[in-house]
């Protein structure tokens, strides 16, 4: 176990400097590419980007489905059944693919030259954007066996050097996309697809390299797998749908009612907030697979604890990193993007980082639904609840309510469904919904609240923002979430291995 929780804290230490990489160049990058394209011109890019990402939920359920199956079968050590996972992981892939193609591309052509709101003059350039995203959904999805396995074998700094690669990538290609000739808008989508063909060469070289032996195609085992890994991704679907509509669903709907700048100002939100919510993510995602593969070997209380650890701390880490950001987000924004702050900016990060809340402790439970493999009333009535957000948005603007109110359903909803999801898992497993309040939300909701207390009494006694203010308030987010998190969000045993892990580490420093 102690190697464990070192391998977790290990690959949390890869991620991190993965996220710190890639938040700071994404920062910029956006900076520039709004600059570059303009905001109608990246408000298209961000439309119809999203409205080829609702039908990435194919993806998405089938992607979650090949990694538990191979956390699954690597945590009850049957290589054998990993070769079978692998043969129909790439014969779902492929067959989801020329799927997914073809009813995108019906469905898209229909929505760019009818619905979508944008000068007459982009509408080709819109064309160009939408064929691009579909191959990069394509490359995507054809990459994701390769992913599972590295994700598996938790080869987080393979993962986090692709990922940093991937956004330098990005910046390389917004510096020379002035000097390219032609439309920029159609050259970015044409860009944009070709570091997607990058990544799925590198992931697909390491992990046959390293992997061979496991990443074999099989026909043994391959028939009852492929039914098992269908009927998990068939509820995944519904999960991942209603994710989809949550986040890209509304955005359609609000690119009807209030056109294309909007929708810019939510892709700035939205990259804000993928920033923070990434580097909570980066203390779920090293260990997820241990969650899983415990769970196959019959050690509940061990995937229990790192449940409630990892909820927690991620979900901390983000508060910590939030309420700073809250407190001085119109001077962040004009520092970050001049000029060029889309109108409702300020207000749609603040929601938005409100839900990715939700979303980091909703993350960390669901991998205990992936474990068990029961996945119907999880999905089904789950995803039910947060495709609601939709109808409910659409209903709000046509009663001529501002674009926040089609993000603050989104927030009700996904607490709804998330609140719903605790109660299925008490219904799948020894799982306690007392004791899950008791060692999560009740530290969390402590600790949220001292933050929020300590950096609104030095808003009392500063000048207004400045980067004098924005380095106290982080210096106190810092302090006074750690160390309240220490005090209310750690257990006494968790203090004691903290304690110890200290002391070894001084011992050794100063012997």
């Amino acid at each position: 176990m102690a190697n464990n929780n070192r391998r977790i804290a290990k690959n949390s230490l890869f991620m991190s400097f993965r996220m710190v990489v890639v938040l700071l160049i994404s920062l910029f990058t956006t900076r520039e590419i709004l600059r570059v394209l303009g905001v109608t011109d990246y408000g298209i890019y961000n439309v119809v980007g999203g409205f080829v990402s609702l039908f990435s939920f194919f993806n998405t359920a089938l992607s979650n489905g090949i990694q538990r199956f191979y956390n699954y079968e690597l945590g009850r050590g049957t290589p054998e059944r990993m070769r079978a996972v692998y043969s129909a992981a790439l014969l779902i892939q492929s067959v989801m693919a020329v799927v997914v193609v073809i009813f995108v591309e019906c469905v898209g052509t229909w929505y760019i030259g009818s619905k979508l709101v944008s000068p007459p003059d982009r509408v080709y350039a819109a064309g160009w954007v939408f064929q691009c995203a579909v191959a990069s959904i394509v490359l995507v999805m054809l990459r994701s066996p390769y992913v599972a396995a590295v994700y598996a074998h938790e080869k987080f700094g393979f993962y986090a050097g692709v990922s940093v690669l991937d956004v330098l990538l990005k910046l390389l290609a917004v510096i020379a996309l002035p000097m390219l000739a032609g439309d920029r808008l159609v050259s970015y989508g044409i860009l944009m697809m070709s570091i997607e063909a990058v990544n799925i060469i590198l992931y697909a070289v390491y992990a046959k390299k390293h992997f061979s032996s496991e990443l074999k195609l099989v026909r043994i085992g391959l028939r009852d797998t492929f039914r098992s890994m269908l009927g998990f991704t068939g509820w995944n679907l519904v999960g991942s749908l209603s994710v989809v509509m949550r986040e890209q669903g509304v955005n359609v709907v609000m690119n009807l009612f209030h056109g294309p700048v909007v929708n810019a100002a939510r892709g700035v939100a939205a990259q804000v907030n993928a920033g923070l919510e990434s580097f909570a993510s980066n203390l779920v995602i090293p260990a997820r697979p241990q969650v899983i593969q415990n769970y196959a070997s019959g050690n509940l209380d061990r995937s229990l604890k790192l449940t409630y650890a990892i909820s927690k701390v991620s979900c901390t880490f983000l508060i910590m990193l939030s309420i700073p950001l809250l407190a001085n987000m119109d001077f962040v924004l004009t520092l970050w993007l001049g000029e060029n702050v889309p109108a409702y900016t300020n207000i749609f990060t603040a929601i938005i980082i409100s839900t990715s809340v939700i979303n980091i402790l909703m993350g960390a439970t669901a991998t205990l639904v992936h474990a068990s493999g029961e996945m119907k009333n999880y999905q089904l009535w789950g995803g039910m609840i947060k495709m609601l957000s939709v109808p409910i948005s659409y209903w709000l603007f046509c009663l001529g309510m501002p674009p926040s109110c089609g993000l603050i359903a989104v927030f009700v909803f996904n607490l709804l469904g998330y609140v719903y999801g605790l109660f299925v898992i008490r219904g799948i497993m020894a799982f306690s919904i007392r004791v899950y309040a008791r060692k999560v939300i009740v530290p969390i909701s402590i600790v949220s609240m001292v933050g929020l207390l300590s950096v609104g009494f030095i808003h009392l006694i500063l000048p207004p923002t400045d980067w004098i203010r924005v380095v106290v308030d982080s210096f106190i987010s810092i302090v006074s979430v750690g160390v309240s998190f220490y005090i209310f969000g750690l257990d006494a045993v968790e203090r004691g291995q903290i304690s110890v892990m200290i002391k070894e580490k001084l011992k050794r420093r100063f012997r």
